[in-house]
Formats: C-alpha cells, sequence, structure tokens
C-alpha cells in the first residue's frame, strides 16, 4: 500500500503482493520508513522476484496504470533484482530510488484480492523537492538499459541556434528589428494573458515500440541543442506538456510531438498570409524551369527566449526537459517562422530572383535552365550564410520543366497543374473506405470532406462536386467536437455524391496554370418585374411571367444572369468572364459553384457553372453596390477601400517630373483621378469605362495606383504586351511580385515621400492612419524586354 508522507519528509512506498488482502501496515511502519527510497515487499518464494508484475499491470481502482498515476515510477523489471536484499525470513524488500511529492492527498480505495497489487491512489497538488530517481533508477522499460546516456551539456550559443550566430549578415539584409531581435535573442511567447502557472509535472507514457521511438527522438533532439535536461532545482516550475507519437505522413511510421494545446490557448491570435495554390499557380510562366530547395528542421533554426523556455517542458523515464528552439505544435511558430524567412529572402526578390516560399519548402523559377542555375545557386549560398541549413536529400536542384512543390504536380510545358502522385493515392485510398452499406466514423467523414478542400483548386469544378458530399455530411446532423468517433453508415445518397469522384480523370486531369489578365465585363440586374444586361454598349432585357415573378429576388438575380450569359454568348466563347452584379448571394454562389444554405438557389447555379465550363475560359462575379457610397458616407461602410486612396498631388508631380507625364490613369475613380483619361473600378462615368483589366490598353505611358489583388495581372499585362507603366505599390519583402516587378524596372525606382495627407479620401477628408506601413514607392516598368 502507498501512504503519503509526514509532511516535509519525501515519500517512502510500500507495494505488497500477497496471495490475499492484507490490512495496511502503513501506520506500523512508518517510523522506520527510509525518507529517499521506496520499499517493495513479496513473499520469499523461489521465483518471486521475477513474478512480480510490470509496472502495467499494477492496477488502481479506477483502472489506471501505476505509471499514469505516478510519473517516473521506474518500471519493475529484472535490472531491479540487482538491489534485492533479505530483510527477514518470509520477506524479500527491493529498494529503488522512485520518490515523489512532500504533500499527496489522500484518496482511499478498495484492496485487492489475490495477486493484485494493494495500493493506494494519491493525487498530486503541490511540488517541492526532488521528484526523479537517481540516475541508475532509470531504466528502459523495454531493454533495461540505462535511459538517455547520449544527455550532454550544451552551451548557451549552441542554444540560440544557428540563426544567432549570423546576426552580422541578418544586420545587414535590413530586416524588421522585430525579426532581427528574434534571431539574435530567441522567441518570445506573444502571450495573450498571464503565463500559465506550473502543473506538476506531467510525465509522458510510452511502451513496446513506442518508447524506443521517443527515446531515440529525445536522444537525438538533445544532439541537436534542440532541447536540454531541466536542472533538479527548476524541475518545479514553468509549464509541462505531455510527448506523444502521432502517424507521420502515409501512416508507415510514428513521429514524436509536444502536446501543446493548453499553452495555444494562452497564445494570442494572429491572422497572416501563407502562399496559397491560387497566387503560386498565377504566377507560373509557360516554359519556365523549377528548382526546389527544402530546409532541415525548420523551426529548430530559431531559439526561444531563455526566460520562457520553461513553459516548453516535458518530462519522460524520469527527467524532465525544455525545448531551447522553437517546437513543432506551437500555434504561432508558422507565423514566426514564416515571418523569419520572408525578411531573409527579401534581398533576393529585390535582385529580381522569383522565389516562393511556405515554412520551408522553396521553388526557385526562371525563364531558362541557365538562369535558374544562376538564381538556385545565389538562393543557397545566401540562405546557408544566413545559417539556415538545407535538405539536399529532400531538394530537387536538378534544374526541370515539370516539378512538384506543395502536393502538386506543376508541369510549364503543358502549362497545366494537377495533384501529385503521393496526393492522388492518399485522397484515392481514403475514398476507397467508403463502401455502400459499411459503417464508417464520423471523423473519417470529416476527413474525406478536408482532403477534398485541399486539392479543389486544382480540380477542375472541385467546388461543386463537393457540395453534395457536404450536404450529405451535413445531413447526418454529428457535432464535429462530441461525436468524432461516431459510426455512421454510408448509404446511396452518399455514394451518388461522390461518383464523380471516383472518376481517375478528375483528379488527373488537372487546370490551367497562368493569371487571367483580361476580362470581359457583363453587368446584370434583377427585379420582381423583369430583368436587363449590359455588354460594351450591348444591351438585353426582359420580363419575368407569372410563375416566375413568385419566385425569391435571389433566384431572380440568378435567372438574369443565366439569361445574358445565353444572349451575349456568340460574344462571350472562348472568354474570361466576370459577371457584375448587386445580390451578394449570387456572387457567393457563382463564385463557390453552389451552396449549401439553399437548395434552390444550389440546383440553379450548378446549372449555371455547368453550362459555362464547357463554353467559357472562366466564369467569375463581383459585387457592385446598387448606389455607390461617396463622402462621409465611406465610413459608415466600415474601413476606407485601399483602391480609392487618392496621392497628394504634389507628389504625383514629383513622380511625372522624374519619368514622365502618364496619359491615362488604369485604377481611378472622378475623384482621385491624375489623368484626363481613366479607366474606373466601379462607377460607370469614367471616359474610358469601367475595368481596365476588361479593356485593351493603349500604347502609351501609364499610371496605376491598383489593388493588392490586381498587381499581379497588371503586370502581367503589361510583360505580355510591352507596355510602359508607372507603378504605385508597397515595397513589401513578402510579396512575390516584388520580383516580378524588379524584372520589368527601366529606372531606378522612388521611394514616396512618407507624409501625413500622402494618402486621403472622400476630398481629403479622411486621411490614411498610417501611410508608412504601406512603403510606397513608385516602380517605372516596360514590358516585352
Amino acid at each position: 500500500t502507498i501512504s503519503p508522507p509526514r509532511r516535509g519528509e519525501e515519500e517512502a512506498c510500500y507495494l505488497t503482493q500477497s496471495s490475499r488482502s492484507v490490512p495496511s501496515p502503513v501506520k506500523k511502519r512508518r517510523k522506520e520508513r527510509s525518507p529517499t527510497v521506496h520499499e517493495m515487499e513479496a513473499p520469499d518464494v523461489p521465483g518471486s522476484l521475477g513474478a512480480l508484475p510490470q509496472s502495467s499491470s499494477l492496477q488502481f481502482e479506477t483502472g489506471e496504470t501505476l505509471d499514469r498515476c505516478f510519473p517516473g515510477l521506474p518500471y519493475v523489471s529484472p535490472s531491479t533484482a540487482q538491489r534485492l536484499e533479505v530483510v527477514s525470513g518470509g520477506t524479500q524488500r527491493i529498494k529503488f530510488g522512485f520518490l515523489h511529492p512532500d504533500e499527496v492527498s489522500r484518496a482511499e480505495c478498495t484492496p485487492r484480492i489475490k495477486n493484485k497489487c494493494v495500493i493506494k491512489k494519491w493525487q498530486k497538488k503541490r511540488c517541492s523537492g526532488q521528484l526523479f530517481p537517481a540516475e541508475d533508477a532509470k531504466t528502459s522499460p523495454v531493454s533495461g538499459r540505462s535511459l538517455l546516456r547520449e544527455e550532454m551539456s550544451s552551451s548557451e550559443g549552441d542554444a540560440m541556434g544557428p540563426l544567432a550566430a549570423r546576426v552580422d549578415q541578418w544586420r545587414a539584409c535590413a530586416v524588421h528589428p522585430w525579426v532581427l531581435s528574434t534571431v539574435a535573442n530567441g522567441y518570445k511567447l506573444q502571450l495573450s494573458v498571464k503565463p500559465p502557472s506550473f502543473n506538476g509535472v506531467l510525465s509522458s507514457v510510452a511502451d513496446g515500440p513506442s518508447a524506443r521511438i521517443l527515446e531515440e527522438e529525445i536522444v537525438t533532439l538533445l544532439n541537436k541543442r534542440a532541447i536540454r535536461r531541466v536542472p533538479d532545482e527548476e524541475v518545479c516550475q514553468g509549464f509541462y506538456s505531455k510527448y506523444f507519437l502521432i502517424p507521420k505522413k502515409g501512416g508507415s511510421s510514428l513521429r514524436p510531438i509536444l502536446d501543446l494545446r493548453v499553452l495555444n490557448k494562452h497564445l494570442r491570435k494572429y491572422t497572416f498570409r501563407m502562399l496559397t495554390y491560387k497566387v503560386l499557380c498565377s504566377s507560373i510562366r509557360p516554359n519556365d524551369w523549377f528548382v526546389t530547395i527544402d530546409l532541415a528542421d525548420a523551426y529548430f533554426h530559431i531559439a526561444i527566449y531563455p526566460a520562457h523556455r520553461k513553459f516548453l517542458r516535458f518530462a519522460y523515464q524520469g527527467a524532465a526537459y525544455e525545448f531551447q528552439r522553437i517546437p513543432f505544435g506551437l500555434s504561432l511558430a508558422p507565423r514566426v517562422f514564416s515571418k523569419c524567412v520572408e525578411a531573409a529572402l527579401f534581398p533576393l526578390r529585390n535582385s529580381g530572383i522569383r522565389i516562393f516560399s511556405y515554412i520551408d519548402d522553396y521553388l526557385v523559377c526562371s525563364h531558362s535552365r541557365e538562369q535558374v542555375i544562376t538564381d538556385s545557386v545565389t538562393v543557397l549560398r545566401h540562405l546557408r550564410n544566413l545559417g539556415f541549413t538545407v535538405n539536399e536529400t529532400k531538394s530537387r536542384l536538378e534544374p526541370s520543366q515539370y516539378t512538384d512543390y506543395l502536393g502538386l504536380t506543376l508541369n510549364s510545358l503543358s502549362y497545366r497543374v494537377r495533384l501529385s502522385t503521393e496526393r492522388e493515392q492518399t485522397f484515392n485510398h481514403c475514398l476507397a473506405l467508403f463502401q455502400l452499406g459499411k459503417m464508417v466514423t464520423f471523423r473519417l467523414c470529416l476527413r474525406l470532406l478536408g482532403l477534398m478542400a485541399s486539392v479543389i483548386s486544382v480540380v477542375r469544378l472541385g467546388l461543386l462536386m463537393m457540395r453534395d458530399v457536404q450536404r450529405w455530411v451535413a445531413s447526418l446532423r454529428l457535432c464535429s467536437r462530441k461525436h468524432l468517433s461516431r459510426r455512421v453508415r454510408v448509404t446511396a445518397r452518399c455514394m451518388a455524391a461522390l461518383r464523380p469522384w471516383r472518376d481517375p480523370a478528375a483528379l488527373t486531369a488537372g487546370v490551367p496554370l497562368g493569371a487571367v489578365s483580361s476580362r470581359v465585363t457583363l453587368t446584370t440586374d434583377a427585379s420582381l418585374w423583369g430583368w436587363g444586361a449590359t455588354l460594351s454598349g450591348r444591351t438585353a432585357n426582359g420580363v419575368w411571367s407569372q410563375q416566375m415573378a413568385q419566385f425569391h429576388i435571389n433566384v431572380l438575380e440568378m435567372q438574369a444572369v443565366f439569361l445574358a450569359l445565353r444572349h451575349f454568348l456568340p460574344y462571350l466563347y472562348g472568354r474570361h468572364v466576370l459577371v457584375k452584379t448587386d445580390n451578394s448571394s449570387v456572387v457567393a454562389y457563382i463564385n463557390r459553384q453552389g451552396g449549401t444554405r439553399s437548395q434552390q438557389l444550389h440546383e440553379l447555379a450548378r446549372r449555371l457553372v455547368l453550362w459555362s465550363s464547357s463554353r467559357l475560359l472562366s466564369l467569375r462575379a463581383t459585387h457592385v453596390a446598387g448606389v455607390l457610397n461617396r463622402g462621409a458616407d465611406l465610413l459608415s461602410r466600415g474601413n476606407p477601400l485601399y483602391g480609392e486612396w487618392r496621392l497628394h498631388p504634389q507628389v504625383v508631380a514629383q513622380i511625372w517630373q522624374r519619368y514622365g507625364k502618364a496619359a491615362v490613369d488604369l485604377f481611378a475613380s472622378q475623384e482621385n483621378a491624375h489623368c484626363p483619361l481613366f479607366f474606373s473600378l466601379a462607377e460607370g462615368s469614367a471616359p474610358l469605362g469601367v475595368d481596365a483589366l476588361a479593356h485593351p490598353w493603349p500604347d502609351v505611358l501609364l499610371y496605376a495606383f491598383p489593388p493588392l489583388s490586381l498587381i499581379s495581372p497588371t503586370l502581367a499585362r503589361v510583360r505580355e504586351q510591352g507596355l510602359s507603366l508607372i507603378l504605385v505599390a508597397p515595397r513589401w519583402p513578402s510579396k512575390h511580385w516584388i520580383a516580378e516587378i524588379v524584372q520589368l524596372l527601366m529606372a531606378e525606382p522612388w521611394p514616396l515621400p512618407c507624409r501625413r495627407d500622402l494618402l486621403s479620401q472622400a476630398r481629403g477628408e479622411i486621411f490614411h492612419p498610417r501611410p508608412d506601413r504601406l512603403s510606397l514607392w513608385a516602380w517605372p516598368v516596360r514590358g516585352g524586354t
């Protein structure tokens, strides 16, 4: 029986095994117990020691195993027999260095009968004193060998990571002060509330092959200086998390991971942009050459601020460890690492190298084989100079026009993108588990939906194919948090929804690469009386029948779009089409290829999308307000729009003085235009029309201060048609279009002066609150070179 210690003493534990229930000997032996050892007694019969149960068989009344309830308890294995000593006739006593807190709360349990250990369960409330056994008592549950003999001490320089050793090179890159501080001093956890309090030493448990994997991983982390052994006097501080195993990609092996879900609740929530499939696919050019680069141990490049390492602790096999580098599982790790990487890549993009980054995966692109070799050598030299370690095994340094990146297969010769073979196999394996009448878990249903959502951007009509599956899952009416293990039956409705995904061509056909630089704009509107549409000065209209007039206005607006597309098909066939409407539901159902809220609107959108997919190159919709808001009403709509900002006339005059006066303003309005001729983003009174991307551009000096989302299409048009343009855009290191701008430069760019009235709206009534953060530059570019 395990009995509580007296206050101020370390616990002495008696584990008694007998053939019958025995009373607790605690009171009788309290005075003679050693405060530094635990004792185990067993009947003095031949072979009794070998018959002592393993810790996995020592059970509490609650069914918990002994090693779970008392973290750090050494396993009863043959190695403990070396410390066997005969105390008295008929009794064997094993002494071992298992120590526990000096304060526990007692929870009585009923003694077990035959051959079961009679123990009492104690729950720790406060920790003080030494928690873990001496080195000679730490044995492996698998082999009995001494655990983690490869522990080593590391200098503070090693603990700060490889990037900190190259802080001078980082400083030369003129990175943001926060990035430089993180690299030099370590990442400070960005806590939203007070730091988590000490939660006791939460020991991780594993046995069999899992134990070996955890041991090997801990040794590896020690060798990499990613973790360190916590000194005994600091063990009862900080915050402990569990360290456990999860299947690796493919499920063939296991990966250790630190469970930081509790700690993550104490961290701030930040949103940040990462590379998306849409941006990547729109930036690839015909006949591009590719090289991919992969970093080794991405997060381990950045150290944790020394004072915050105590919050990243775990315990295993009687020892406590803490992470010195950013661990996997920290919610802000992708953001921190991405910000540092983007700052590191800015000098490369600023020199005209086209490089895309997603955490530790990089894609270098160029127009020729020779140039991509030169660029990749420059990238590798730059990364290594900053302290990054390149994984040459996973990197593909041989130039190719056909490569796999982020689960996609990019082909610049056919100019198409599709799922990689590995991701296609993963998807098909999950899909094959759904057979008519079979029982599957709700977790598997959600996993299939997640796989579909991850591939819709490279699967033709992927969103439309996904809608019926979403509706079937929603009809189950199960909670994604409470019912993950609930088993559901695969019905005929489910099989019908999955039928399009079982077509082999669905995943292998792929979609075209490249950005859409020109669209034909179709404007539609509807009322309860009739509908109307305009296309480049042409008009069409009609009146609803008495039966149609009874439908909801959203259905009428969608029908108006369908009728307008049919009417103007001779002018739209084989073109990229942009539909403008004042109905936000129609915009959403067209762009998202249906929806799940309105079955009637979904069926109409389905017909529209299927019809247009065989006749148009693409179909997109955008919302245009029925009455455009002006002046003071800007604030009532929320924040002022980026595309509506007007540069101060004095700054524009300085731009004209440097590069010449532009003749056409591509993205303007009556209020903010700087040229007599301009295209408008929305209003119909512009001299050259609405939506510059839907019209040809004159071969004169152009001026553009576009919304961020239109910078890439603008550059694509300039490059393809050999036009000259003065572009006003931010000099942001994380944006891929910086490299494209640099490649098209025809003169030195100029940073706009930072002044309070640099940007304004509503005829000077509203000023931009932080124009310095935009870092606006004037970029003189020319295409066709």
